[in-house]
């Protein structure tokens, strides 16, 4: 995280105290797609908690292994709750201030990458324009 005047520090429990790393992996959950939830899916992630989650492994699907990040945030949560949790916020207020800030998203092919940076409606025209290409 960017380093500026104390006085425009922002209280955050999220936030990283100072010292700590400027690198921070925060996991975002996607809700499932309407085709996914039509065909009878079922997502192979859960929230444990604020710091880690839950991905089901083995053959049989009954098995969990857990990963810690520094935040996970579930898929029932806004596009604001999300920018707040994560961060982003604080990045664009010291963005705004001059300071250097970066915000990646990273993932396979339909994991979620344009949903959690854009939120729902970009996700569902973006989808929609894909459809309209494909005809």
């Amino acid at each position: 995280w960017p380093c500026g005047p104390s006085h425009r520090r922002h209280a955050s429990k999220k936030m990283p105290r100072e010292g700590s790393s400027s690198v921070r992996a925060v996991v975002r959950l996607r809700p499932l797609l309407p085709f996914e939830v039509d065909a009878g899916h079922e997502s192979c992630c859960q929230v444990a908690d604020d710091r880690s989650i839950l991905v089901r492994v083995g053959p049989s699907g009954h098995q969990w292994r857990k990963y810690v990040f520094d935040a996970c945030l579930p898929d029932d949560r806004s596009q604001k709750q999300v920018f707040q949790d994560s961060g982003v916020v604080y990045l664009l207020d010291e963005a705004l201030a001059g300071y250097a800030a970066t915000v990646l998203a990273y993932g396979q092919t339909g994991s979620g990458k344009t949903y959690t940076m854009m939120g729902r409606s970009v996700s569902a025209e973006r989808n929609n324009a894909d459809e309209v290409k494909k005809s």
